[in-house]
């Protein structure tokens, strides 16, 4: 990935570009869904979906969360059940599940660190 997508120009596609930054949650919805996580919008998807497949749906009843995405806060007390976050929540493509999964993005206090190759 370094050698293929760094700063280049003629990036085709913006997948890394479409983050979430996970503001506030009270317990980790996973490995890579957690408090101050920064993840592509197909991972953040992903991992939602991955949730609603292996839990009943009275295990998930208010999940509050505050995210950050494309410049607005998006709060909520009830995560898989608020319709402004069902946009997050439909299935994504095999396709993407297989080679768009990235690591989450770690937020220093200086913005997050760029890769260095």
């Amino acid at each position: 990935n370094h050698l293929l997508l760094r700063n280049n120009p003629l990036k085709i596609f913006g997948y890394q570009d479409d983050q979430v930054e996970i503001v506030e949650l009270e317990e980790p919805l996973g490995r890579k869904v957690k408090e101050g996580a920064i993840l592509t919008r197909i991972n953040f998807d992903v991992a939602l979906q991955s949730n609603v497949e292996n839990y009943l749906p009275e295990e998930l009843k208010g999940t509050p969360i505050t995210i950050r995405y494309k410049g607005e806060t998006l709060e909520t007390e009830d995560l898989f059940n608020d319709p402004a976050f069902a946009q997050f929540l439909e299935p994504r493509a095999w396709w993407e599940k297989k080679f768009f999964n990235m690591r989450p993005i770690h937020n220093y206090d200086d913005g997050p660190k760029e890769c260095s190759w």
